[in-house]
């Protein structure tokens, strides 16, 4: 009989890089307290979160900006969620819908 293969599975434990270190991704990007437009409180991992299409056309790009970030990643969800339905381009508009998902990092080298 052949063996299935085993899944390793890696504990990892997230490091403090300083006094902007959070669940929003240590230094590449602010607190989420401080992202603006966050629609009801979700927010996911690596600097992204769910937010409201309204104030900035529907352009990841621009919400990023609104607080002095830069964005690396645009997607709608799949249920008010962290979940990617699609993704698009950061200066694309995503249409039809009144939320996006956002990945947004401060504008250095280290996390571009």
């Amino acid at each position: 009989l052949a063996e299935a293969p085993a899944l390793l599975q890696r504990r990892s434990r997230l490091q403090s890089a300083g006094p902007l270190a959070d669940a929003a991704g240590g230094h590449c990007c602010s607190p989420f307290a401080e992202w603006p437009s966050v629609d009801g409180s979700v927010v996911c991992q690596d600097c992204e979160a769910l937010v409201l299409t309204g104030p900035f056309g529907g352009r990841c790009d621009r919400y990023c900006e609104s607080f002095g970030h830069v964005c690396v990643a645009a997607a709608e969800e799949v249920d008010e969620d962290c979940l990617v339905k699609f993704t698009v381009a950061c200066d694309a508009e995503i249409k039809d819908t009144s939320d996006m998902l956002c990945r947004c990092h401060k504008p250095t080298h280290e996390c571009q």
